[in-house]
């Protein structure tokens, strides 16, 4: 008798148990993140040298907003107007995959590197190339001006992070824990630098004066992405493992795991201090809530992995480039659950 009345006590507490977990999984799915679909897109011209169109690695928007730069594997790098989509100029002189560019704090450089272990330097007004730094590196994988415009930083297949002044001098190397580094990222003030790659630490160093601060462990996986939040407390990363994490940059301690996501992460920036944007290979933007761990947006229109980001402030305009061979710009004001309507491109250019 006391047997069967604790097996009915036990399926009472399963019944109650499962129909939590049920209501939980009905609510989640009551109440999906909002879509956004893309407010314009950019179709990258096919080249008559080349055999297809680039896919993009790496875009960047001008501190004025007023322009885009992009690059991939067809070793040139675009420059499109912002407001009406219009191919500017196309900028010629890597000879292998350009995996980053970068504008300097008065928009008028444009530096962009690659596979070619080539920094290039280019007037952003006339199209002119400046002048031509050459690594010795197997390739670089991220270029980056710090945000007050004094210095870059430059990674990829060598265990240094260098950092060269805007001349093209080298004023410092810091070692790096693995000799595949992919990304790196000045904080908001320039005063803290960090750098991520295959071994999964995030390296953070104090830029003034090159001393480590940290080296965390945050993943046992690459590392592809890293990015400081605009008030410099807080950079988070993600790669190749199952989730992405956010720390505190002056303590190294953990504050945000965001739940797993179906794809490697590729590029990632801060809308502000609690809102993170991913992009990677399950070809989404997403928009996460860093103080619940939840996603609050999903932005989608690519069809391949969604590579690099970019942000202008000042409109709330987000702009993704993807291995699909789009550029795709994002209204983060407009908003809907299931708004999926196709909006007016770009023209083709």
């Amino acid at each position: 008798m006391v047997a069967r009345r604790w097996q009915m006590a036990l399926l009472v507490q399963c019944g109650l148990v499962l129909s939590m977990q049920l209501g939980m999984s009905t609510a989640a799915q009551a109440d999906p993140p909002a879509v956004i679909p893309p407010q314009n897109t950019i179709q990258v011209p096919r080249d008559p040298t080349q055999a297809q169109a680039s896919v993009i690695s790496t875009v960047a928007i001008s501190p004025d907003g007023s322009q885009l730069a992009a690059a991939g594997d067809d070793h040139f790098v675009r420059v499109w107007s912002v407001n009406d989509g219009r191919l500017l100029r196309v900028l010629r002189g890597h000879q292998d995959w350009v995996r980053s560019v970068s504008f300097s704090r008065d928009g008028r450089t444009l530096i962009s590197a690659g596979e070619d272990r080539s920094i290039l330097f280019w007037d952003v007004q006339s199209g002119e190339q400046l002048r031509a730094l050459s690594l010795n590196t197997p390739a670089i994988y991220a270029t980056q001006f710090d945000p007050q415009g004094a210095l870059f930083g430059v990674v990829g297949f060598t265990p240094k992070l260098s950092l060269f002044n805007t001349e093209g001098n080298l004023q410092l190397e810091l070692d790096c824990p693995c000799r595949d580094m992919r990304a790196l990222a000045f904080s908001p003030d320039s005063r803290t630098l960090a750098a991520v790659g295959q071994d999964g630490r995030l390296t953070i160093w104090d830029a003034t004066n090159g001393q480590r601060l940290h080296q965390i462990q945050a993943d046992r996986r690459r590392l592809r992405s890293v990015e400081f939040s605009p008030d410099g407390s807080k950079v988070a990363v993600g790669g190749e493992g199952l989730s992405v994490s956010v720390f505190d940059v002056r303590s190294g301690e953990l504050l945000h795991t965001l739940p797993s996501r179906p794809g490697r992460v590729l590029t990632m920036l801060f809308l502000d201090n609690d809102r993170l944007v991913t992009g990677g290979t399950d070809n989404m933007v997403r928009v996460w809530d860093l103080p619940n761990q939840s996603e609050a947006l999903r932005l989608v229109g690519h069809t391949g992995t969604v590579t690099s980001l970019a942000l202008d402030r000042a409109r709330n305009l987000l702009i993704s480039g993807s291995y699909d061979t789009t550029i795709m710009f994002w209204n983060l004001d407009r908003r809907g659950p299931g708004n999926t309507a196709t909006l007016p491109g770009f023209p083709t250019r």
